[in-house]
């Protein structure tokens, strides 16, 4: 790095270097901090990580923030490079022309920086990005607007995928993968994308974000890089925000040998899945930066999920408030409907719903089928109301319909997990939980479905593994006591009845009006369960 007279700015440690070097090839330099963190740091624990990271910023801005504008801007979550003062060698250089790009900056402690740096250095050895159409007039379409029928909502767009395989043959997989993930994404009803045949005009290479999805309409890009040969094929993908130009989610895939619709569809289901929960958490955060009043329908939703995940009796309060403004606003929102059968879903869980209040929830649920009969959460929310009232048929009818609409609808996976171990059959019950952690629950649900992993097992006899998956749930929900409830069962099954009195004392500390009776309100079809249950909480209070 070098002053504008020439004179090079020493930066003392490799790290410093990768990371401005990170920044510099960022578009709009703008990085997010926990990206910044996993790509050099992410061997360490998150705390060493944080420190890390702060330690090298304030040794570079001490070095780059001298002068009187600041090129080193540290903010709360994003690190920003101000690339208007400062020219990059490497956006102009030619192929052939220069030597290996970062050459000597390899960390071998640094894994994500290591692949990262791969990819820099096989783009760069690859052809140029072809040019951008030009972005038609504002007389012809204004993409400023937003869509007919989609006001505040968030817009997703999928550029073309670069194949930096070498090999021209391989552009079919390239294009075929943005045209099924485009399929894919259009089952998100709530996340509305723009269609391949416009975003196909703007590869991202060399064009801002901002630019990129102003001309597009789009709050989000996905992009993604083909590398390898026919038969061992890896994607690396991302999302960005346009607003910040921040990189919210990256992710390598290795594609299955055998390319083809069959053996692709899972792994675009997996990729949905994660965008869709990241997408998701970017959205209600941006909700609750914005103002508060004159909300639309969308962002008065937006601001319900952010409080109803905040699980505090006042919080649940704001969030039921919200959602009934949105459906005066406009009584046939189906996703206002649909926000608020989720609220209701998880309030009754939380209470121990009784069966009036269960019904109701499931003609809140059909009135959301009504509305939207092509979106999977509907269906999903009728299902999990007939699960309770111990209806296993048309539950598993209604939640697998759920999963067809929607082959990316994690918490679908978990409620039919639910349908099988609840009636007696935990074996049924593996593939379909699985399948929910692969495609991404978020982590306002995955504490539950750790405890749902965690009665399946001890259901199986995997009284460990269940011991396992149930401190996992209560790490990330201290008050969920179905876990806890589960990890006592499974520590009295190994014996260890010491330790499961000590597990109900933690549970009576985190949940103090727990008794035996919340096991009654467990939907098992079969008594044989709940006795078991009930068995084991007797020998811990022994």
């Amino acid at each position: 790095m070098f002053e504008p007279n020439g004179a090079r700015i020493e930066i003392p440690s490799k790290k410093g270097m990768a990371l401005l070097a990170l920044l510099a090839m960022a578009r709009d330099g703008v990085r997010a901090r926990p990206w910044l963190q996993d790509m050099l740091w992410g061997s360490r624990a998150p705390e060493q990580a944080s420190a890390s990271l702060r330690r090298e910023l304030s040794a570079l801005r001490r070095l780059l923030n001298a002068g009187s504008d600041p090129l080193l801007i540290c903010e709360h979550g994003r690190v920003t490079l101000a690339l208007d003062h400062i020219a990059v060698d490497a956006g102009s250089a030619r192929p052939g022309r220069c030597g290996e790009f970062l050459e000597g900056l390899d960390l071998v402690d640094a894994e994500a920086f290591e692949q990262w740096l791969r990819e820099q250095r096989s783009d760069f050895a690859g052809q140029l990005a072809p040019p951008a159409a030009p972005v038609l007039p504002r007389d012809i379409v204004d993409m400023t607007e937003p869509a007919a029928g989609l006001p505040d909502r968030p817009t997703l767009a999928v550029l073309p995928f670069a194949n930096l395989t070498g090999n021209a043959e391989l552009d079919y997989v390239a294009e075929g993968l943005v045209s099924d993930l485009i399929d894919q994404i259009a089952h998100l009803r709530w996340l509305p994308v723009i269609s391949g045949m416009a975003s196909a005009a703007y590869p991202s290479a060399k064009l801002r974000l901002a630019d990129i999805g102003r001309a597009l309409g789009a709050r989000y890009l996905i992009d993604g890089r083909l590398r390898g040969e026919a038969g061992a094929l890896t994607l690396a993908i991302g999302i960005s925000d346009t607003d910040t130009s921040e990189a919210i989610w990256s992710h390598h895939i290795q594609l299955p040998a055998d390319a083809s619709a069959t053996m692709l569809g899972p792994v675009l289901d997996e990729i949905v899945g994660a965008l869709s929960t990241r997408i998701d958490l970017a959205e209600m955060v941006r909700a609750t930066r914005a103002p508060a009043t004159g909300s639309g329908v969308t962002g008065l939703i937006w601001r319900a999920r952010w409080h109803h995940n905040r699980y505090t009796p006042a919080n649940a309060r704001i969030a039921e408030d919200l959602l009934e403004q949105a459906l005066a606003i406009d009584p046939d929102s189906s996703e206002a409907i649909l926000q608020l059968a989720y609220f209701r879903q998880r309030q009754l869980w939380i209470k121990r719903a009784s069966a009036a209040e269960i019904a109701d929830l499931g003609q809140l649920a059909r009135r959301a089928i009504t509305a939207d009969p092509i979106d999977g959460r509907g269906y999903m929310l009728a299902g999990m109301a007939e699960l309770w009232r111990r209806n296993t048929v048309p539950a598993v009818a209604l939640l697998e319909q759920a999963i067809r609409l929607n082959p990316s609808l994690a918490l679908a996976y978990t409620q039919l997990a639910a349908a099988f171990y609840l009636d007696d059959a935990p074996e049924h019950a593996l593939e379909p939980i699985s399948r929910a952690f692969r495609l991404g629950l978020g982590e306002q649900y995955t504490y539950y479905a750790l405890g749902e992993l965690a009665i399946i097992r001890a259901m199986l006899g995997n009284a460990t593994g269940a011991i396992e998956a149930a401190d996992h749930a209560i790490v990330r929900r201290e008050a969920y006591w179905y876990a806890h409830l589960v990890k006592i069962h499974a520590l009295v099954q190994c014996g260890c009845a010491g330790e499961a009195a000590a597990a109900l004392a933690r549970l009576r500390r985190a949940k103090p009006r727990f008794d035996a009776s919340y096991i009654d309100w467990i939907p098992f079809t079969t008594a044989k369960w709940p006795s078991r249950l009930r068995a084991s909480l007797s020998v811990a209070e022994e």
